[in-house]
């Protein structure tokens, strides 16, 4: 194979590659998580593990804007539910925990608790197995879907945040995650439910423990007419290099 060969063909294929790839397929930096004048979120995400005697460990921002339900390929005999509980809301706003349909529709699972909120404390030791309630998402198994936050303002106006930052209206991440580091299927995340860049992002606002879940990257979306058309235009034109390169030989 000639040298000029060589070039078209590895260029074949980075072009294939950079059209198809998955979104996010490049690492994101952490959101950086703004201390708080209630408390913050790294703490009761300590004290939690302290309480379980586990570790949580933060979680890349491009792996966790997309979640599925336990299947069987993850070692499991029997179909389990999904479940939840919520471990603090420091907030002035009225929130609930969901997620969104494959239509962009949000579907509560919990709400805000009465416990943990604004000034208050929080304490771990409250907690015990029977909080967890199994969480309802009705999709089918293997589907990945967006967990979400839907927000009521004191003025009465209602904000959805999603775990996907390009589903915001303002572009931003507004959840933030930590896995058990024996556990996979163990989560904690935390929401930020002001809008924009001037919110204090402590990400506090609203916190839930999950299992029995899986986070994941962004799943291979199926190819639309238009990168079909860059593609082929791509390729077309590394065939017409070629070409001329032959006739100018």
């Amino acid at each position: 194979m000639s040298l000029f060969n060589r070039r078209t063909w590895f260029l074949s294929c980075f072009l294939v590659a950079f059209l198809f790839r998955p979104a996010g397929a490049f690492a994101l930096p952490l959101t950086t998580i703004n201390s708080s004048s209630s408390t913050d979120l790294v703490h009761i995400v300590q004290k939690m593990g302290e309480a379980q005697g586990i570790s949580f460990e933060r979680v890349s921002d491009d792996k966790d804007m997309f979640w599925r339900k336990m299947i069987e390929e993850d070692g499991i005999d029997v179909p389990v539910a999904v479940e939840g509980r919520v471990l603090a809301s420091y907030a002035g706003h009225q929130n609930v925990f969901g997620y969104l349909t494959g239509d962009g529709l949000f579907q509560e699972l919990l709400g805000t608790p009465d416990y943990h909120r604004l000034g208050q404390h929080f304490d771990p030791t409250r907690f015990n197995e029977s909080d967890f309630t199994p969480l309802g998402i009705n999709l089918p198994s293997g589907q990945w879907f967006e967990l979400a936050l839907r927000s009521t303002t004191t003025s009465g106006s209602i904000l959805t945040w999603s775990s996907n930052p390009e589903a915001n209206s303002d572009g931003l991440d507004h959840m933030v995650t930590w896995v058990n580091s024996q556990n996979r299927f163990h989560y904690i995340v935390g929401f930020e439910d002001l809008r924009g860049t001037n919110a204090d992002r402590d990400f506090n606002d609203f916190v839930v423990e999950l299992r029995y879940i899986y986070d994941g990257p962004t799943p291979v979306p199926t190819p639309e007419p238009g990168t079909l058309a860059l593609l082929g235009l791509g390729l077309g034109g590394l065939v017409w290099l070629q070409r001329r390169k032959r006739l100018g030989s």
